[in-house]
């Protein structure tokens, strides 16, 4: 329950007004209570209203408030993604020069590569810039990447002439420079928006616990939307109008989605770094190789009072 309490200047002295559920015969199961009294030395009087949320105003859920904002840029950023990585094949092989099992040998390592920078997007987020941060630096150089992979098609020089057979060496230089800045910023993204998403809901809040998985579904369907467009739209955009603009409609939706998601910043709940899982997994296989030589006994002994020292981690 509520309390609201207001002053108000009195009208006449020596007067007081009660009522209470018991004065008035409402027992236990009353609403509230009111009080007035009027003093006549102070010439004052205080109210005092006791309703159920009578002062309360509907309050606008997690999952409409704030979560836009992430979702918004995790639709935006799939489509980056996609949209250049779906015909990066085509793009080597017709532009570039490549042949086939070189362009496809580099686009697995370029994939591969977007999925091993996730480790140090997850370090940096947990450890020591928290997730927000980690999430808008690495945005800013995955679209860095970005542009620099539409300067690669549009600058003269810089990709293959319409009379050339093979890429040089500076043009292919550009292409796998821009593309792996593309996969280090993509790496403090993957492993934390979802995360982050999931900061946002207070678990002891009842609303908050089932909107949270909806937030799930939500997301994954921001990510196949994103995808889907990305494949069918700029797929057809890249292969029959023309690769400079098929590149460019990624770079541009990277930047919608850095712009929305710094437009939720004010709204955002935080979560404090602390010690990183792989760092305890680090620290957990240091001290085997420095205990390899050590005794049973010994190695018993230290993981008794390690276990004394300390609480065991749970997930």
């Amino acid at each position: 329950p509520l309390s609201t309490s207001y002053r108000i200047g009195a009208v006449a002295p020596w007067v007081s007004m009660v009522r209470d559920s018991g004065e008035n015969g409402g027992g236990e199961g009353s609403e509230g209570s009111f009080d007035f009294q009027v003093n006549g030395d102070d010439r004052s009087a205080v109210a005092t209203s006791d309703a159920e949320g009578s002062s309360q105003r509907p309050r606008i859920s997690t999952l409409f408030r704030v979560c836009p904002f992430i979702l918004g840029n995790e639709f935006c950023e799939r489509l980056a993604f996609y949209g250049l990585s779906t015909n990066l094949v085509i793009y080597l092989t017709r532009v570039m020069g490549f042949d086939s099992s070189n362009a496809a040998s580099q686009v697995t390592f370029f994939d591969g590569t977007c999925y091993l920078t996730p480790l140090l997007g997850a370090w940096l987020a947990d450890s020591a810039w928290g997730r927000y941060k980690t999430i808008l630096v690495f945005s800013y150089i995955y679209l860095v990447g970005l542009l620099l992979l539409v300067t690669s098609v549009v600058v003269p020089g810089l990709s293959p002439g319409p009379d050339q057979e093979h890429s040089t060496m500076l043009q292919s230089g550009m292409l796998f420079f821009a593309l792996y800045t593309i996969a280090l910023g993509t790496g403090g993204i993957k492993p934390n928006v979802s995360a982050f998403g999931a900061d946002q809901f207070d678990e002891s809040d009842p609303q908050d616990a089932l909107d949270k998985k909806s937030f799930f579904n939500w997301f994954y369907l921001s990510i196949n939307v994103g995808s889907f467009i990305a494949a069918v739209v700029i797929v057809y955009v890249q292969e029959n109008i023309s690769w400079a603009i098929g590149f460019l409609i990624p770079a541009i939706a990277m930047a919608i989605a850095v712009t929305f998601f710094q437009c939720g910043s004010s709204l955002y709940s935080h979560v404090k770094p602390a010690e990183s899982p792989l760092s305890r997994v680090v620290k957990v296989i240091s001290a085997a190789m420095r205990n390899r030589k050590a005794s049973e006994d010994e190695v018993e002994g230290a993981i008794a009072q390690a276990s004394i020292s300390r609480p065991r981690y749970n997930s």
